[in-house]
């Protein structure tokens, strides 16, 4: 995954807004500057595999779609479908639905699309054989999708977090915050451990804490998510973040 910071660089706080000014590039630029256009082109495609191939390899990673292929097999070919043009960006700007849940989607009706294929080719085959019933991901197979998902936000706004408090010279903080939440120890003892105050240690992990907050709410800007929406999706990454895997069905 690239660094927080990276990320910041190139996709500033307003991220839907990066997108339709990409997507307005390629418009504009497909005759008179082809260049431009591919490049705002491979820059969308980036972002959206960055952010969402492990949630839809969680996805697809079921039993429902097991007899497809393998999980890393059908997103590829996903977004060899679903990002070949701007086309299908350009239409989830007007959806209104959050870019999580259009890709869900999208990719539920590709595998559909995959499934059908595939009793075609078996009914010709074999004339004599009933079809399959085209059967979909479960709740189950959602709800990982939406883990994974909250996971990479969490991921993203950590490495964001962790980059700028180390830019200020802020290591002890970030030290704080990590014994305190991956490593579980007590604010007693990190002070002890770092030879800072108790009430330091406290404040340390609420400002990281703080800062990782904030850096989600930039982040689900870019999933079409914002107004009276926002703060629940917030609580809704965290709340996710923090479940455990899907066991295999």
């Amino acid at each position: 995954m690239a660094s927080g910071a990276g990320f910041v660089d190139h996709f500033p706080s307003t991220h839907r807004t990066w997108i339709e000014a990409q997507l307005t590039v390629i418009a504009e630029a497909a005759e008179s500057d082809a260049a431009a256009a591919t490049d705002a082109h491979r820059a969308l495609c980036a972002f959206v595999m960055a952010r969402y191939h492990e949630p839809l390899c969680a996805y697809v990673t079921t039993a429902a779609l097991r007899d497809l292929g393998e999980p890393q097999d059908l997103v590829a070919s996903f977004f060899a479908q679903a990002l070949g043009t701007p086309a299908m960006l350009s239409r989830w700007l007007g959806t209104g639905i959050s870019l999580r849940r259009w890709l869900m989607n999208a990719i539920a009706l590709h595998c559909r699309g995959l499934r059908r294929d595939k009793v075609r080719i078996s009914s010709r085959l074999r004339s004599d054989q009933e079809m399959a019933p085209l059967s979909a991901p479960g709740p189950s197979a959602e709800r990982e999708f939406d883990r994974v998902w909250a996971l990479t936000i969490a991921n993203e706004a950590h490495e964001h977090a962790r980059a700028e408090v180390l830019g200020r010279g802020r290591g002890e903080d970030y030290e704080a915050f990590r014994l305190h939440i991956f490593e579980g120890c007590e604010h007693a003892e990190i002070a002890r451990r770092l030879g800072i105050t108790r009430t330091q240690s406290v404040n340390a992990v609420r400002r990281l804490s703080q800062m990782m907050r904030d850096q989600v709410r930039v982040l689900l800007r870019a999933e079409g998510i914002d107004g009276p929406e926002l703060d629940a999706a917030v609580a809704e990454v965290i709340s996710l973040s923090a479940e455990p895997p899907r066991s295999e069905e």
